[in-house]
């Protein structure tokens, strides 16, 4: 994680990363369970991707997004 952290240049950034990722596993969800309780079984892992947003602005994004997405449509 840390050579991640290190080619990508949040270095800097790395205690107050690693205290929210801390803060977000430790969080309790419903029925008092937490991420971190989890087991591997029970994790539902998604493909990672990258979407490349040069040239364009927030704006025009979220536009993207309504026009795309029903979620996004019904949010402020």
């Amino acid at each position: 994680m840390t050579d991640y952290i290190k080619k990508q240049g949040y270095e800097d950034w790395q205690s107050v990363l690693f205290a929210w990722l801390d803060d977000i596993m430790s969080t309790q969800l419903f029925d008092e369970v937490c991420l971190r309780e989890l087991g591997a079984q029970q994790c539902c892992k998604e493909m990672e991707f990258f979407l490349p947003v040069a040239g364009f602005n927030s704006r025009q994004l979220d536009q993207i997004a309504r026009q795309y997405d029903d979620l996004s449509a019904k949010t402020p």
